[in-house]
């Protein structure tokens, strides 16, 4: 899905120097530093599983196996801490064989704001009808760095009119 936007909301071109770069995700070859400090030795930084992937994974640091019952919720330790860059987020996403489980980020997506500079532990939610084990060592979620725009947020009398208008959940009789 391709999103516009007006680019000038988003932080990293408050400088005017920047509005003439690449637009987010019109490349592949778009870099962003992400710095990782190793909080415990046994951490391993993010990687991505494959030359396409979208998340890197996040591995567990955990000492002894962590077994989350059926609804329930546990934090999984990763020994990590990030920076960031100002104008994007960390998003913690489930990891494809791992949401086949049923295993999920507890809030469903989870996001980690670019202050934010305390380790990362993961809150996980048991969605299935089954203990799962995270050990030692497992690779159990992903995540995916993303630009958040600054929103000016203006109070208005009157929205446009779309075909659509307030019609909500199950507007279009598909489901």
């Amino acid at each position: 899905m391709l999103v516009n936007c007006n680019l000038r909301n988003f932080n990293y071109f408050d400088n005017s120097k920047n509005l003439n770069k690449p637009h987010f995700g019109t490349s592949n070859n778009d870099k962003v530093e992400l710095k990782v400090k190793k909080l415990d030795k046994n951490a391993k930084l993010p990687v991505y599983s494959s030359e396409e992937a979208a998340g890197m994974d996040l591995t567990a640091i955990n000492k002894n196996p962590i077994v989350i019952k059926p609804g329930e919720m546990k934090f999984i330790p990763t020994g990590l801490a990030f920076q960031i860059p100002k104008g994007y987020e960390l998003q913690l996403r489930a990891r494809s064989s791992m949401g086949k489980m049923g295993l999920i980020p507890a809030p469903g997506v989870s996001t980690i704001d670019s202050d934010f500079r305390g380790h990362l532990d993961v809150m996980e939610r048991n969605i299935s009808n089954t203990p799962i084990t995270i050990e030692p060592g497992m690779r159990f979620c992903q995540m995916v760095v993303m630009p958040v725009p600054k929103i000016n947020i203006k109070e208005v009398k009157q929205l446009s009119k779309t075909v659509r208008g307030d019609k909500g959940i199950g507007h279009t009789g598909k489901f």
